[in-house]
This record gives C-alpha cells, structure tokens and sequence, in this order.
C-alpha cells in the first residue's frame, strides 16, 4: 500500500516475479528437469492503467508473447475482479541459461517440453507469423542490445571520469 491507499507500484513487480516464475515452471517443466536453467530476467516494461484499490481482488494473467533467437518476452496483466478492469500490462524479457553459463535458445525449450511437435504446416506457419508480428512490437519496446552496452560503457566512463575528477556524478 502507499500513500494513496492502492497497491504500490513496487508491488506489480514482486508479484510479477512470482507469475514468471509459475508460468515458466508450468510450460518448460521439461527442460527444468534436463537443463537445470537459471531464468535471468532483463527488462520489464510495465503501464500502470489504473490503481488496484486496498483490499481489491485481482488476478495475474501471463503466458509467452513471442521469442527470438536469445529471449522469450513475457506477457502479463493485472484484472480487477470487481470491474473487470485491467490495472496493468507488462512485458517481460527472461533468458534461459545453463548452469555453465550457455543460452538455452528458446526453440529447445519449448521441443524440449512438447510444444508444436503435432502442429500441421499450416499452424507452424500460423505460428511464425505471429511470432514475427509480435517481434516487431517488441523491437520497437525494448532498444537493442547495441544500445544497451554503448548506454553502460558510456554512463560508466562518465561515472568513472567525473569520480576520478571528484567531481558529484550527475544522474
């Protein structure tokens, strides 16, 4: 709760720890029992559309949005029962990794758990196009990882230049 007597917004994030980790357990159990993976979560990207009122009941919906090479991204959203409502939406970017430290690509995740072995040419293609259409929000979501490791390394030269300078860092 916070100061404005609805859920915090810390909150929505704990608890999608919580529907990641079921979702995960549930679809690749599999995998789990051969891989031994660590989830390692990236990003979360969350809209807060309304507030969960104190003493609400709400549910946690989640399931896969898409994939690529690398990450599975993460779907998930908060319903208030009483007005139907959705709170909260957030998509979520997790990678698989062995206990040595090697990416589990998501295409053996899921033939390792069964998925899509029975499906006819036509829903695979069904599936790719999805897959595909969906990637394309979310490249447009999450920057790239060129992005990311040209943000870090300048912000930490940055850093590191103006403590060397004891200079305050400014954020």
């Amino acid at each position: 709760m916070d100061s404005n007597i609805h859920m915090s917004n810390s909150s929505y994030y704990k608890l999608l720890d919580f529907s990641r980790t079921k979702l995960m357990v549930s679809l690749f159990a599999n995998a789990f029992w051969k891989f031994r993976p660590v989830i390692i979560l990236k990003s979360v990207t969350n809209i807060f559309k309304s507030e969960i009122p104190l003493f609400s009941s709400f549910s946690i919906h989640s399931g896969v949005f898409t994939w690529d090479h690398k990450w599975i991204f993460i779907i998930s959203y908060f319903r208030i029962h009483r007005t139907n409502a959705i709170a909260s939406i957030a998509l979520l970017k997790v990678i698989f990794k062995e206990p040595s430290g090697k990416t589990i690509k998501p295409e053996v995740l899921f033939e390792t758990s069964g998925f899509f072995k029975n499906e006819s040419i036509e829903e695979k293609e069904e599936t790719e196009n999805k897959r595909q259409s969906r990637m394309k929000l979310v490249e447009q979501i999450f920057p790239n990882e060129l992005f990311d490791e040209t943000f870090a390394r300048d912000f930490l030269n940055d850093l590191k230049a103006k403590s060397n300078n004891n200079v305050a860092a400014k954020l």
